[in-house]
C-alpha cells in the first residue's frame, strides 16, 4: 500500500523514569502498539455498538483524537454503553494515554530499549513494513531531550518494491513522559509508537 499518513505528534503523560542516562549516550525505549476498532463496546444488553449515520470514519477520528481535550478527560461513551477495550500484556501503562482514543484493541507490534550515542543515528525495526530511526540531539533550555525520529516505509511504486519516508519529526521528551507518534496504516489499524527515556 502506497498511502502515507501525516503522523501527528503529541506528549502522553504516562510514568516514565527521569532521565538519567550519561553525557554521552541515552537509553531510548521503543513501543509500537496496533490500535484497531473490533466493535467491543455493549451497548443495550450485549447489542453491538455500530457506526451512526454521518459519523466520520475511524482514521478522521484518530487524527481528532490525537488532539487532547480542554480537560484531559476521556469522550462520553453513548447512554447504555459499556466499553470493553483489550490490551495485550505489557500495554498497561499506555491505558491513561489512549483512554480518549475511538480505538478499542490495543496490539503490541515491537519493543526494544537501546542505549545509543547523542547525535547518533539507531534503528528500530517495527515491522516488516515500517523501520524507526532515531538521533538523540542535544537538551532544550527546558532540560527536554531533543530528538530526530524519521519512519521509512516498504510500499509497491509503480509495480516496483521501494522506500519512501513516511514521518520526519524533530521533537523534545520530557522526564517523565512519552512521545507519541500516530496515523501510519495497518493491516488492521493504525501505528502509534511511544518512545521513552530510561534510566
Amino acid at each position: 500500500m502506497g498511502v502515507t499518513a501525516a503522523a501527528i505528534v503529541f506528549f502522553a503523560s504516562i510514568t516514565a523514569a527521569d532521565v538519567t542516562s550519561s553525557a554521552d549516550s541515552v537509553t531510548v525505549s521503543v513501543l509500537a502498539v496496533q490500535a484497531s476498532n473490533e466493535h467491543r463496546d455493549s451497548v443495550n444488553e450485549g447489542t453491538a455498538a455500530r457506526r451512526a449515520p454521518g459519523k466520520k470514519p475511524v482514521s478522521e477520528q484518530l487524527r481528532q483524537g490525537f488532539i487532547p481535550s480542554d480537560n484531559g478527560k476521556p469522550k462520553q461513551q453513548r447512554p447504555g454503553a459499556i466499553k470493553k477495550s483489550h490490551f495485550d500484556p505489557g500495554l498497561d501503562e499506555i491505558r491513561e494515554a489512549v483512554a480518549s482514543f475511538p480505538y478499542d484493541t490495543y496490539r503490541k507490534v515491537s519493543s526494544e530499549t537501546a542505549s545509543i550515542q547523542r547525535d547518533k543515528e539507531k534503528t528500530f525495526s517495527v515491522n516488516e513494513t515500517y523501520t524507526l530511526r532515531l538521533t538523540p540531539l542535544k537538551e532544550d533550555e527546558e532540560g527536554r531531550l531533543r530528538i530526530r525520529v524519521r519512519i521509512d516505509e516498504k510500499t509497491i511504486r509503480g509495480g516496483k518494491p521501494v522506500t519512501i519516508n513516511a514521518l520526519d519529526t524533530t521533537s523534545a521528551i520530557a522526564p517523565g513522559k512519552h512521545l507519541m507518534l500516530g496515523g501510519l496504516p495497518l493491516p488492521e489499524g493504525k501505528l502509534i509508537v511511544f518512545i521513552s527515556l530510561r534510566p
